[in-house]
């Protein structure tokens, strides 16, 4: 809504009272009526609520337009020629009679005054005026229909061609008659289709929900120099809203130029075919009436610079596919500004060019509920306020889809929000949704055309990512999956993201997200591949994930052995020399390995479904992921015991073994200690029925931590000396460093502190900080353990702050926590309040954002937290 040429800025329901006013003009409307059409309900707003949105009003179009003739009423005092809908309806009354040129300047001049392609009526929120609007768009559709008739019978078969394509885009074409009407004129036409659409821009919609900043941006770029002509390029993904932006940012910017504005739409991703550059030059010289002085293509190049050399105009160049497409638009002189709207990033352009650039991103969430609720309605969004918030994640701040939803939302009013994208998710329906205005236009063509215009080697890589389980993908495990050389593939990538079909992810060079939708898309066009390609770029996804988590996982410290082979000599995996590195990759590809484990499309290569899960299992340890590690485990053991039983093979005899294990240690960090023994004691008899003297070793030691969690000192007296014997026979150093660890343990609960300090020291002499960083923690505990029973805390606290530093490198924050309870309490014993405090302090802020915290750390947070209180009121 307009006054002055100027968006009106105010609440949608302020708006709706106006619109219902100005369908009544100079008539009092009753208060039962206003508040039909307002809420659906005769008294659906009490008194006072009403007196405000007309207080409001006034304030927006004048105190004296807006009267209360008699109590409970309003009336609009405006005349009707000031009404574009009463002047709209005027205007076709007119063009019934008079002569053919008569009806088409008329008919002209109604068409002019609808420019926008929103539905009649549209930003005033949940309003009841579906009656008006049907009525509205009957109107406007008869009139295209009128005007295109009268100017194919006039002979202005260009005219009328961009009148229907026009009227397809603002009213829509359900019955065929606009298009049917354009290929009859084609026929009449020496050319196949019209000249560039160029007009003046007169209005907008009301609300551009988001874009403030943008704007601002635009406004201060959108000035004539006196020297040059301004480049002003707006790029971002199909959907996000730059058609619109530009074309707002150009009508409030018009008055500056002295020659007005112009827009063409080059077509460079749509169904037409792409405008040429001498097509656009004749259309933009035919708008500026300049004819030509021969046909040559030189002489309207010519005539083309020539004459914008003396303008002042501004030129949006809409939809252009790349740099090339305007390169030859851009005038020379000064005086007049070039703003250009692409999916491409124009990078040729920018660096060759003085350009400002603007590129142009989703919405906000704050803004996306604006707009979603503007355009559902501000009652069924709050209502559905869940529901609503579940959509704006699933079409992740893209105007043009968040639109597309609420259409269909606001064609199923009784339906629920929740209900309806469950729907579009099971039924897998969203690229069919069709675009609002164009009922024959599905979202999946929309994104075609981006598509089509990408190489053959950016093709194949978009749709890679399809087959990849996730929108993100790493830079390396698309190199392997393409199968070609990593430049090549660089090359693609580049194409992509220029496309604005892959954005970098923030702070990760090497990693690439492709919007949820994107990427939908892109598993179509993959799903048409012969299935032996994408199962072949799978298989090889696998091969990426199986090495390089083995790369990592071996960073962490583990020693797990698995039989992968050597890694494929162009396989790219990452080289991490620290146990944080290691952990970072995994924490970023974490996600990826989920997908595929869960993925039954990934299941046909069984090897992958207990390769994997033994390669996370100590990145879940650290990180707490010990649901998923059991879950993953379980499978793998299942899958093991089946190829064990029928072809009982060396790998796969020594894989269930290590499964077993691994599970038995899960089990434990969950303290589910019966279980824990049940695994690990699987993994004992497996080994000996299998002859592995190293495997049952390792198991006898993971049996004895468990007994001497539990405090089951007779079994773990049993268990720890049995086992050094075993790894003292095997040369095994770190096993035997492990057990006698334990025994140290052992000597500890017998009240032997001397004993378990020997133990304890006998058990350092052999291990490695560096192979082994958790073993040589876990013996610096038991050292510092035994100095406390011995009553020497300043060796105590020294040995355990040791082991507290392998745990943060190691990320093991439970552990961490753990050690800073353990050391305040000795600090207290000494007296030490300052680094008591200090260390219960931190051992509750790890907590905090501990995930899995068992009870008795729980336990632990309530005494830590109690002797704080008493420290700080001391």
């Amino acid at each position: 809504m307009l006054r002055n040429d100027e968006a009106l800025k105010a609440f949608p329901r302020v708006l709706a009272l106006l619109a219902v006013l100005a369908l009544s003009p100079a008539k009092p409307v009753a208060r039962d009526k206003i508040n039909f059409y307002l809420t659906g309900d005769p008294n659906g707003l009490s008194a006072t609520t009403l007196r405000g949105y007309a207080h409001a009003l006034r304030e927006c179009v004048g105190k004296g337009r807006i009267s209360n003739p008699h109590q409970g009423a309003l009336q609009l005092d405006v005349p009707l020629d000031k009404i574009d809908y009463w002047t709209f309806k005027d205007l076709l009354a007119q063009a019934g009679s008079g002569d053919l040129a008569t009806r088409i300047e008329t008919l002209r001049q109604a068409r002019d005054l609808w420019t926008d392609a929103a539905e009649p009526l549209a930003g005033l929120g949940d309003v009841h005026f579906q009656y008006q609007v049907a009525e509205m768009q009957r109107l406007r559709r008869e009139m295209y229909r009128d005007l295109v008739a009268a100017e194919a019978k006039h002979g202005e078969v260009a005219e009328a061609l961009a009148d229907a394509r026009q009227a397809c885009w603002l009213v829509g074409d359900d019955d065929g008659h606009f298009s049917s009407t354009i290929e009859e004129l084609k026929k009449r036409s020496r050319v196949t289709r019209e000249p560039a659409r160029l007009q003046l821009l007169r209005s907008s919609r009301p609300i551009i929900f988001g874009r403030d900043q943008e704007l601002e941006r635009l406004d201060a770029w959108l000035v004539p120099d006196a020297e040059l002509v301004r480049v002003v390029t707006v790029t971002g993904p199909p959907g996000v809203g730059k058609t619109e932006l530009a074309t707002t940012a150009a009508r409030r910017a018009q008055s500056r130029f002295a020659d007005g504005v112009l827009y063409v739409d080059l077509n460079g991703f749509s169904d037409d075919q792409q405008e040429s550059i001498d097509d656009v030059r004749l259309s933009v010289l035919g708008s500026l009436d300049v004819r030509v002085n021969g046909q040559l293509a030189k002489d309207v190049a010519s005539a083309y610079l020539s004459e914008l050399a003396a303008r002042s105009v501004l030129i949006i160049f809409d939809n252009a596919v790349n740099s090339a497409h305007v390169w030859d638009l851009l005038p020379g002189g000064a005086g007049s500004v070039v703003l250009v709207t692409s999916r491409s990033r124009l990078v040729e352009l920018a660096v060759s060019k003085s350009v400002d650039h603007l590129e142009l991103g989703p919405l906000d969430p704050e803004a996306s509920m604006q707009l979603l609720a503007d355009a559902i309605g501000d009652d069924r969004a709050r209502n559905e306020k869940d529901a609503a918030e579940r959509l704006l994640t699933a079409f992740g701040g893209i105007p043009l889809l968040l639109i597309i939803a609420a259409a269909q939302a606001r064609r199923h009013p009784q339906a629920r929000l929740e209900s309806l994208l469950e729907e579009w998710k099971k039924e897998q329906t969203l690229l069919k949704l069709d675009v609002p205005g164009n009922r024959r236009l599905e979202l999946r063509t929309v994104l075609s055309w981006s598509y089509g215009k990408l190489s053959k080697n950016a093709q194949q890589l978009f749709g890679l990512i399809g087959v990849h389980p996730l929108p993100v993908i790493r830079f390396e495990a698309l190199t392997h999956m393409s199968g070609v050389a990593s430049t090549q593939v660089r090359t693609g990538v580049a194409e992509l993201v220029d496309a604005n079909l892959l954005n970098v992810v923030d702070g990760h060079h090497d990693r690439y997200r492709a919007h949820d939708l994107i990427n939908a898309y892109a598993a179509e066009i993959a799903a048409q591949w012969p299935a032996s390609e994408q199962d072949a770029a799978r298989k090889r996804l696998l091969e990426y994930l199986a090495h390089a988590g083995r790369a990592c996982d071996l960073a962490m410290g583990s020693e797990r052995e698995l039989p992968l082979g050597p890694s494929p000599d162009t396989l790219p995996l990452p080289k991490p020399t620290t146990s944080s590195a290691a952990r970072s990759w995994f924490d970023a590809e974490y996600p990826v390995y989920v997908a595929v484990l869960n993925d039954e499309n990934f299941w046909k290569w069984q090897e992958y479904r207990w390769l994997l899960p033994l390669t996370l299992v100590t990145f879940q340890w650290r990180r707490g992921y010990w649901d998923e590690a059991v879950r993953f485990l379980l499978v793998a053991r299942d899958l093991l015991r089946d190829v064990t039983t029928s072809n009982w093979g060396q790998d796969e005899q020594r894989l269930l073994i290590m499964t077993y294990r691994m599970l038995g240690g899960t089990y434990r960090l969950r303290r589910e200690y019966p279980l824990a023994e049940g695994a690990l004691r699987q993994s004992v008899a497996t080994s000996v029925k299998a002859g592995d003297r190293h495997g049952e070793a390792l198991g006898l030691q993971s049996l004895g931590v468990v007994h001497e969690e539990q405090g089951n000192w007779a079994e773990a007296r049993k268990e720890f000396p049995r086992t050094a014997e075993l790894f003292g026979l095997l040369s095994d150093r770190r096993g035997q460093s492990h057990a006698l660890n334990g025994v140290a343990s052992v000597f500890l609960a017998d009240g032997s502190p001397h004993e378990a300090l020997e133990k304890a020291l006998e058990a350092r002499s052999l291990a490695s900080r560096e192979t082994d960083p958790n073993g040589w923690a876990a013996i610096h505990r038991n050292l510092a353990r035994c100095h406390a029973e011995l009553g020497e805390d300043t060796a105590a606290v020294d040995y355990y702050r040791s082991a507290i530093e392998v745990y943060v490198e190691q990320g093991a924050t439970i552990k961490e926590a753990r050690g800073y309870f353990t050391i305040g309490k000795w600090l207290r014993r000494s007296g030490n309040l300052a680094d008591e405090r200090r260390c219960l302090e931190r051992f509750c802020e790890l907590c905090d954002n501990q995930r899995n915290l068992s009870e008795v750390d729980r336990e632990r947070m309530k005494k830590a937290r109690a002797r704080l209180t008493q420290i700080r009121t001391r």
